[in-house]
């Protein structure tokens, strides 16, 4: 690709600096003039409501989410993976890796084999500052590729510069099946978990973890983000490598989804069960 096309101002979905630029001729998932997405889940809607109020906030539906995707990246300087925890990250990581233009973050006092900012930081240490990532992509004319587990709504809230030369992608689980793993992987490394997925502490600190970390709840307009099914995710990662997604980091254990877990999930996690029963329809979700 010429100098030409790879420095073209990137596409926000909302405006570009260059007015002059055309945007993407793919057809695109989302109105740009639709308000920033904020789809809420109210109490006591019956699930098929809810369901067509999500879906219809989220994004038009799309045959072609991964086209869009493949037309958005030669915009972009960066391209950064938000690794949510237990869906496939580390199996993610190691693809990029092996890609030209892939640039550790935040590895300091982490093993080697996990060189990514951890969830728990929830990018307090403002990772992104220690590497100018725009900088380096546009003095090596090439795209910048990280990982980390920080997501659309920690680098809101700490500032992250580059919105608008990045292009993000993400995916998402089953959430009674993410709570169950989630669970597991705490309690096999060491995690506190006496109240398991019933307490705040680790993974289960938040709220609607899934769609926060993709930036579901966030105001932040012009965020360009595609979000896969572990299915669905190899047609994100074509643009990179034709390595086949390994089996990393995997604990087998029983996905049972008792009572107990189907209220925590009712309770903590509706808006990503909404969330999930949109893009598992598509396999490959854009905005």
């Amino acid at each position: 690709m010429d100098a030409d096309t790879r420095y073209r101002p990137p596409f926000s979905g909302v405006n570009s600096h260059n007015k002059d630029t055309p945007a993407p001729t793919a057809a695109p998932i989302t109105d740009p003039s639709m308000p920033p997405i904020t789809a809420k889940i109210k109490p006591g809607n019956n699930r098929e409501s809810a369901e067509a109020e999500t879906e219809a906030k989220v994004a038009t539906p799309s045959p072609h989410a991964s086209r869009l995707w493949h037309t958005l990246l030669p915009l972009c300087d960066i391209v950064y993976h938000v690794h949510i925890p237990k869906t496939a990250g580390t199996s993610i990581a190691h693809v990029l890796m092996n890609t030209t233009g892939w640039a550790k973050v935040g590895a300091e006092g982490r093993p080697p084999h996990a060189p990514w900012q951890a969830y728990v930081s929830h990018g307090q240490q403002h990772w992104w500052k220690t590497t100018d990532l725009l900088q380096r992509a546009r003095q090596t004319r090439s795209q910048i590729i990280v990982t980390a587990e920080t997501g659309i709504d920690d680098l809101v809230a700490g500032g992250y510069p580059w919105f608008e030369n990045t292009c993000f992608f993400s995916v998402v689980r089953e959430p009674h099946e993410w709570l169950m793993s989630a669970e597991n992987h705490m309690r096999v490394t060491g995690y506190q978990v006496s109240q398991g997925f019933n307490g705040t502490y680790g993974y289960f600190d938040r709220r609607n973890i899934q769609s926060k970390m993709v930036g579901l709840e966030e105001k932040r307009a012009g965020v360009v983000m595609c979000i896969a099914t572990v299915g669905g995710v190899n047609s994100l990662l074509a643009a990179f490598s034709d390595m086949p997604l390994p089996h990393d980091n995997v604990r087998p254990h029983a996905l049972v989804t008792t009572p107990e877990v189907a209220e925590v999930v009712l309770q903590k996690y509706a808006l990503d069960v909404e969330l999930w029963d949109v893009v598992s329809r598509r396999d490959v979700l854009c905005w």
